[in-house]
């Protein structure tokens, strides 16, 4: 049989560089070059106090959006009793005012009456939908607060091998600096 030989290295198919994504003091290091990780397993963890009164912060706006629901209910259930109120006085008034009962002024004040309560209920139900939008930006400043705090912890992309650290507990760890290499097992090539 025919031999050939070569000279060359094997590497793994998919090697990744893991670095973070925000700025902080590494905590906790789990890993060491060698060792067998899984996708998901914790590998570092930064320092997160700041992500994390971000995240209460967050939280603390939606629970006050929230408690302002009640309130604003009633204000929408108050500017409709007063607009109901309204239009019957108006009936009534516009009856009183064909049969030449009561002068103009009086007629021209239920009008402006009904006028200024049908502004009232539509300025509070704008501000039931202003609150409802508050709150749905105030879910998504809780969400987008949690994802930012999740990124404290750096985690295996897939099962592999680390095979460098280039991290110790009391550094800073900037976005984009390397922190492991980690190597995809089961795919090599030549």
């Amino acid at each position: 049989p025919a031999t050939f030989e070569v000279t060359g290295t094997v590497r793994a198919r998919t090697t990744a560089v893991i670095s973070p994504k925000v700025m902080g003091y590494v905590r906790e290091v789990t890993v060491r070059p060698g060792d067998r990780v899984r996708q998901g397993q914790l590998l570092a963890e930064l320092d997160a106090r700041d992500l994390e009164a971000n995240w209460r912060q967050a939280q603390a706006a939606l629970e006050e959006a929230r408690s302002a629901i009640p309130e604003a209910d009633n204000a929408v259930a108050a500017a409709k009793a007063g607009l109901e109120l309204a239009q019957v006085t108006f009936r009534r008034m516009q009856d009183l005012f064909q049969k030449r009962s009561i002068s103009n002024q009086e007629y021209d004040e239920a009008v402006a009456k009904l006028r200024m309560a049908e502004a009232q209920y539509e300025m509070a139900q704008a501000r039931r939908r202003q609150l409802s939008a508050k709150i749905q930006q105030a879910e998504q400043a809780v969400q987008a607060a949690a994802v930012m705090r999740g990124y404290a912890r750096i985690t295996a992309p897939f099962d592999g091998l680390i095979t460098e650290k280039k991290v110790e507990p009391g550094n800073l760890a900037a976005p984009g600096t390397p922190l492991f290499v980690i190597e995809q097992e089961g795919g090599y090539r030549l």
